[in-house]
Protein backbone atom coordinates (compact mmCIF):
# COMPACT_ATOMS: atom_id res chain seq x y z
CA UNK A 1 0.00 0.00 0.00
CA UNK A 2 2.89 2.42 0.58
CA UNK A 3 4.10 2.01 -2.57
CA UNK A 4 0.79 2.60 -4.44
CA UNK A 5 -0.01 5.67 -2.67
CA UNK A 6 3.86 7.04 -2.85
CA UNK A 7 3.10 6.55 -7.12
CA UNK A 8 -0.48 7.42 -7.01
CA UNK A 9 0.91 11.11 -6.25
CA UNK A 10 0.61 13.73 -9.68
CA UNK A 11 3.98 13.24 -11.67
CA UNK A 12 6.37 15.42 -10.84
CA UNK A 13 9.27 16.53 -12.29
CA UNK A 14 11.53 13.66 -12.78
CA UNK A 15 15.04 13.34 -11.65
CA UNK A 16 17.33 14.00 -14.85
CA UNK A 17 18.87 10.51 -14.60
CA UNK A 18 15.06 8.90 -14.90
CA UNK A 19 14.00 11.47 -17.64
CA UNK A 20 16.77 10.08 -20.08
CA UNK A 21 14.93 8.53 -22.61
CA UNK A 22 15.25 4.52 -23.38
CA UNK A 23 17.75 2.81 -25.28
CA UNK A 24 15.06 0.67 -26.49
CA UNK A 25 14.27 2.71 -29.79
CA UNK A 26 10.73 1.77 -30.22
CA UNK A 27 10.32 3.67 -27.09
CA UNK A 28 11.65 7.05 -29.04
CA UNK A 29 9.45 9.56 -28.96
CA UNK A 30 6.30 7.02 -28.13
CA UNK A 31 6.73 6.94 -24.47
CA UNK A 32 6.71 10.25 -21.99
CA UNK A 33 10.41 9.64 -20.31
CA UNK A 34 7.89 10.91 -16.93
CA UNK A 35 6.13 7.39 -17.66
CA UNK A 36 9.29 5.72 -18.09
CA UNK A 37 10.74 7.11 -15.11
CA UNK A 38 7.93 6.42 -13.26
CA UNK A 39 7.85 2.81 -14.40
CA UNK A 40 11.73 2.53 -13.71
CA UNK A 41 10.69 3.36 -9.68
CA UNK A 42 8.15 1.77 -9.21
CA UNK A 43 10.22 -1.34 -10.61
CA UNK A 44 12.61 -0.69 -8.19
CA UNK A 45 10.69 0.23 -5.36
CA UNK A 46 8.23 -3.15 -5.62
CA UNK A 47 9.56 -5.40 -8.29
CA UNK A 48 8.61 -6.40 -11.90
CA UNK A 49 5.44 -7.50 -11.06
CA UNK A 50 3.97 -4.75 -9.61
CA UNK A 51 5.10 -2.29 -11.87
CA UNK A 52 3.94 -4.52 -15.04
CA UNK A 53 0.23 -5.06 -13.59
CA UNK A 54 0.24 -1.32 -13.07
CA UNK A 55 0.95 -0.93 -16.37
CA UNK A 56 -1.58 -2.94 -17.53
CA UNK A 57 -4.42 -1.55 -15.82
CA UNK A 58 -3.20 1.69 -16.65
CA UNK A 59 -3.31 0.81 -20.65
CA UNK A 60 -6.85 -1.21 -20.06
CA UNK A 61 -8.68 1.85 -18.30
CA UNK A 62 -7.35 4.15 -20.40
CA UNK A 63 -8.43 2.78 -23.08
CA UNK A 64 -11.90 2.26 -22.25
CA UNK A 65 -11.77 5.80 -21.00
CA UNK A 66 -11.12 6.86 -24.27
CA UNK A 67 -13.61 5.00 -26.04
CA UNK A 68 -16.26 6.05 -23.21
CA UNK A 69 -14.73 10.15 -24.21
CA UNK A 70 -15.22 9.28 -28.04
CA UNK A 71 -18.63 8.24 -27.41
CA UNK A 72 -19.87 11.33 -25.39
CA UNK A 73 -18.46 13.53 -28.02
CA UNK A 74 -20.26 11.48 -30.83
CA UNK A 75 -23.46 11.81 -28.59
CA UNK A 76 -22.94 15.55 -27.75
CA UNK A 77 -23.13 14.86 -24.16
CA UNK A 78 -21.04 17.81 -22.78
CA UNK A 79 -21.54 16.47 -19.15
CA UNK A 80 -20.06 13.00 -19.78
CA UNK A 81 -17.74 15.00 -22.46
CA UNK A 82 -16.48 17.09 -19.03
CA UNK A 83 -16.40 14.43 -16.51
CA UNK A 84 -14.11 11.65 -18.99
CA UNK A 85 -11.50 14.38 -19.69
CA UNK A 86 -11.02 15.11 -16.50
CA UNK A 87 -10.90 11.97 -14.62
CA UNK A 88 -8.98 10.80 -18.27
CA UNK A 89 -6.27 13.55 -17.41
CA UNK A 90 -5.84 13.13 -13.92
CA UNK A 91 -4.77 9.38 -14.30
CA UNK A 92 -2.63 10.31 -16.99
CA UNK A 93 -0.92 12.71 -15.55
CA UNK A 94 -0.58 10.47 -12.08
CA UNK A 95 1.16 7.88 -14.00
CA UNK A 96 3.51 10.03 -16.45
CA UNK A 97 1.68 10.11 -19.80
CA UNK A 98 2.34 13.95 -19.80
CA UNK A 99 1.25 13.91 -23.88
CA UNK A 100 -1.89 12.48 -23.57
CA UNK A 101 -2.98 14.61 -20.33
CA UNK A 102 -1.82 17.95 -21.97
CA UNK A 103 -4.27 17.11 -24.90
CA UNK A 104 -6.93 16.26 -21.91
CA UNK A 105 -6.37 19.48 -20.41
CA UNK A 106 -6.71 21.57 -23.91
CA UNK A 107 -10.17 19.52 -24.40
CA UNK A 108 -11.33 20.02 -21.22
CA UNK A 109 -10.46 23.77 -21.16
CA UNK A 110 -12.11 23.86 -24.33
CA UNK A 111 -15.50 22.21 -23.33
CA UNK A 112 -15.38 24.49 -20.13
CA UNK A 113 -16.52 26.74 -22.42
CA UNK A 114 -19.80 24.72 -22.99
CA UNK A 115 -18.65 23.98 -26.72
CA UNK A 116 -18.04 20.61 -28.32
CA UNK A 117 -16.80 22.35 -31.61
CA UNK A 118 -13.43 20.74 -31.63
CA UNK A 119 -13.59 17.76 -29.54
CA UNK A 120 -13.65 15.62 -32.09
CA UNK A 121 -10.43 16.08 -33.11
CA UNK A 122 -8.75 16.68 -30.21
CA UNK A 123 -10.21 12.53 -29.11
CA UNK A 124 -9.03 11.41 -32.29
CA UNK A 125 -5.57 12.82 -31.19
CA UNK A 126 -5.89 11.61 -27.97
CA UNK A 127 -6.65 8.19 -29.67
CA UNK A 128 -3.42 8.30 -31.91
CA UNK A 129 -0.87 9.16 -28.93
CA UNK A 130 -2.71 6.52 -26.83
CA UNK A 131 -2.19 3.81 -29.88
CA UNK A 132 1.61 5.07 -30.13
CA UNK A 133 2.36 4.57 -26.66
CA UNK A 134 0.32 1.52 -26.23
CA UNK A 135 1.78 0.10 -29.01
CA UNK A 136 5.31 1.16 -28.05
CA UNK A 137 5.45 -0.38 -24.47
CA UNK A 138 3.93 -3.83 -26.45
CA UNK A 139 6.98 -3.84 -28.21
CA UNK A 140 9.45 -3.07 -25.47
CA UNK A 141 10.70 -4.35 -22.44
CA UNK A 142 10.07 -1.87 -20.33
CA UNK A 143 7.75 -3.22 -18.74
CA UNK A 144 5.37 -6.11 -20.25
CA UNK A 145 1.77 -5.49 -20.81
CA UNK A 146 0.22 -8.73 -19.01
CA UNK A 147 0.97 -9.79 -15.63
Amino acid sequence: MEVLERWAQPARAAEPERAQPSSDPVLTGDVDPELLARLQSIREDAGQELAANLLASFVQHTGEKIASLRLAVTSQDLARVKFLTHDLRGGCATFGAMSIARVCAELEARVGANSLAEAALLVEHLERLFLRLEGALAKSRVAPLSP
